[in-house]
């Protein structure tokens, strides 16, 4: 039934409370502007044959033309009575023949006003619930009477407004429950992780051991394992493995292993025994066109009077684990010719044999890590790991240096970014570095020493000599010299031939002084930086940003030929 101006139907009383919440919930849902509602405002203009038609949401104190069809604005109007804010409350449509004489429209400003409306028709957008949003409106600057057909097509459209909505809620709601599902997966598969791998590791005398599992996607179990865990002879034993597959059977497959590596190792430690049993364990259980498969290193620990340990491995196709040496070099401890465990006849695996010394470690670690993929596409492997470690060998030297190697190595996959497409499971071992002497037997401490002498060395030229170890000890030396340095007076050269070492602190008192000289528009130069330094620099991506020369004075030299 028609509204129509001798015969308005009362007021209804709905839940105001709901209706605007059901606006703001469906309003969310157009806002992508897409067309649609606007064909659908082009096609009532068309089926009433009116220059004039609108999509339009009806809040508290806003209407909202989501589109609009002719010579009408589209921001947001106050909810007038008479047309739209009325048209909202009915459940018919609503029609205003002549909007001059109507006394439903008497002042409303699009009557009185620009664009002059005359003649007003409106069908309701209704929710499956019964909740009114705003209406589907067509608009004329003279007298109409519509005819059925005509306010039919406009009821049909609608329902086609609320039907497209429909979908798009649908849709959100789809989203939502995926999203949810995969939160939920993801909160399983970090739990069903958690039950594959120790909670902690063991405090070994003597050693300080430390393990870390990067994860390349929250949603999948993956098959990387590790343990630590002790022998009755006062020796240690330790594997590191990767299965094959992800997921469910992934896990039961690592659970297996680990719990079979762990008592194989009591009948017999040897580390190729150990793998030995594996391989026969997997081969019963996994029987058929279905095989299972893994790779793993077992290692045996046996500490030696004077600090160090000797380490035994065995490999069954697993990468080599990584020594750092004393000396800063990384030496891979290869048992290359060690065969998949659980997949063929007769597997051979490799023993080899290494001694960790005070101050030296052991890195244990998965193919993700080998594989991942650097941004030329090509991938890390062994030679870019062992690269990286070399470069970070002076960062390590700390109290707790299996620390400082698994956040060096944390900090590749970080940098590495979506290059990394597997799961990573790291352990390293480390032999701590015997302690520095008492106080009272030494003269100085030069490992606390650093000295920075300033001078001019030319006309622009100020030079900052810097000896010593330059770490958060020692840093306010030369953060005090840089601070009382002419950057706005002359091009400051910083000489590091003398530096012995540099953390991160001291990294950071150089980029301040590199700031105070861009902020004046001087020039910082760095000179007789070590090989050592650079290869930091330039991991940490800094030979981007300095100027370095040999010596200060090729330093010097350079600038007097720019001046």
């Amino acid at each position: 039934m028609t509204t129509t101006p001798s015969e308005v139907s009362p007021t209804r009383r709905v839940d105001e409370e709901a209706r605007l919440a059901a606006v703001h919930r469906y309003r969310a849902l157009a806002a992508p502007r897409d067309g649609t509602f606007d064909r659908i405002a082009s096609l009532a203009a068309r089926v009433l044959d009116a220059p004039m038609a609108t999509v339009t949401f009806v809040g508290s104190d806003r209407v909202w033309s989501e589109a609009v069809h002719g010579p009408l604005g589209t921001a947001p109007t106050a909810p007038v009575p008479g047309l739209c804010a009325s048209a909202v409350l009915q459940d018919e449509p609503y029609v205003v023949t002549d909007a001059r004489s109507d006394p439903r429209t008497q002042g409303h400003p699009l009557v009185e006003g620009e664009p002059g409306v005359r003649f007003y028709a409106a069908a309701p957008l209704v929710t499956p619930d019964g909740l009114r949003l705003g209406t589907v409106d067509v608009l004329d600057t003279v007298p109409r009477r519509p005819t059925g057909a005509q306010l039919d097509s406009l009821r049909d459209l609608a329902a086609l407004v609320m039907d497209e909505l429909g979908l798009r809620l649908s849709a959100v709601r789809t989203i939502a429950a995926e999203r949810e599902r995969r939160t939920e997966a993801e909160r399983l598969a970090r739990a069903l992780q958690r039950t594959l791998l120790p909670p902690t590791l063991p405090q070994v005398p003597g050693l300080r051991a430390a393990a870390a599992y990067h994860t390349a996607s929250p949603y999948e179990v993956g098959g990387d394992f590790y343990d630590l865990f002790p022998l009755d002879d006062g020796r240690w034993a330790f594997f590191m493995g990767d299965v094959c597959g992800k997921g469910a059977d992934a896990a039961a497959l690592t659970s297996l292993t680990r719990y079979t590596l762990r008592a194989a190792a009591i009948y017999d430690p040897d580390p190729c025994a150990a793998l030995a049993n594996l391989d026969l364990v997997l081969k019963g259980e996994y029987q058929g066109s279905d095989p299972r498969y893994c790779t793993a290193v077992f290692g045996v620990l046996q500490p030696v009077a004077d600090g160090s340990f000797t380490v035994t491995l065995a490999g069954g196709g697993h990468p080599p684990a990584l020594a750092l040496r004393a000396d800063g070099t990384v030496r891979p401890i290869s048992t290359m010719g060690g065969q998949l465990i659980g997949m063929l006849p007769a597997p051979r695996f490799v023993r080899a044999t290494t001694t960790l010394s005070p101050g030296e470690s052991l890195l244990l670690y998965t193919d993700g890590l080998t594989e991942a993929r650097l941004p030329d596409g090509s991938l890390l492997g062994e030679d870019g790991l062992a690269r990286h470690l070399t470069a970070g060998a002076a960062a390590r030297a700390t109290t707790e240096p299996e620390r400082a190697l698994l956040g060096c190595v944390q900090a590749l996959l970080d940098d590495l970014g979506e290059g990394v497409s597997d799961d990573t499971a790291l352990m390293a071992l480390s032999v701590p570095a015997p302690p520095a002497p008492p106080r009272g037997e030494q003269v100085t401490e030069p490992e606390r020493l650093l000295t920075v002498i300033p001078r001019h060395v030319a006309s622009g030229a100020f030079l900052l000599e810097v000896a010593g170890e330059l770490d958060h000890h020692t840093s306010g030396v030369l953060t005090e010299a840089v601070n009382e340095a002419p950057f706005d007076d002359e091009n400051v050269i910083i000489d590091l031939s003398g530096m012995t070492y540099c953390d991160s602190t001291g990294i950071s008192v150089l980029i301040t002084a590199y700031n105070r000289s861009l902020a004046v528009g001087s020039q910082l130069t760095l000179t007789g930086v070590s090989p050592e330094q650079m290869r930091i620099f330039e991991l940490i991506g800094l030979d981007q940003v300095f100027v370095f020369y040999a010596s200060s004075e090729e330093a010097v030299s350079a600038l007097q030929r720019r001046a």
